[in-house]
């Protein structure tokens, strides 16, 4: 059974760390933490097709990710809801292909019943791998290790 968290008490205790802690943060940290704000007050249906509203535990691993991240230098560019219910994060190399898409990107999805995936694209050689992540300082240390090993390489 999944845990419940009363998502407007956690959803105004997040607002109120995001508050006190953003004068610490790099611009992109603390754009990443206002659209994750937002994603607090979406309801279901938030996109007109039914998309489950990501739950405030879901909203907590991902303010937990993005920490780890910018504890590794790692800023994410993207962050959105899922429309199965979660919070996705990407992280994208500098390298460009043809075209000006970026060569390589991290998405780190974070969905509401399902364990965390990690999943590494190479669009230069259309490659991609998927993997669980453990949610625990073990398993985001190493998740983000991979994430900057690959987004560098």
């Amino acid at each position: 059974m999944p845990v419940q968290i009363d998502s407007g008490l956690a959803g105004g205790l997040y607002r109120a760390f995001l508050a006190q802690q953003s004068s610490q943060l790099s611009s992109s940290a603390r754009a990443a933490l206002e659209m994750l704000n937002e994603i607090t007050s979406l309801d279901d249906d938030w996109n007109g097709r039914g998309g489950e509203a990501p739950s405030a535990l879901a909203v907590v691993v991902a303010r937990r990710v993005l920490e780890a991240l910018h504890g590794a230098g790692l800023e994410p560019e993207r962050l959105n809801a899922m429309p199965e219910g979660g919070v996705a994060i990407y992280c994208f190399g500098s390298e460009r292909i043809q075209g000006g898409a970026r060569a390589r990107y991290a998405r780190i999805a974070i969905a509401n019943d399902d364990p965390i995936c990690l999943t590494l694209t190479s669009r230069s050689d259309d490659t991609s791998t998927t993997r669980s992540v453990r949610d625990d300082i073990p398993g985001w240390s190493d998740a983000v290790e991979s994430i900057g090993t690959f987004l560098r390489s």
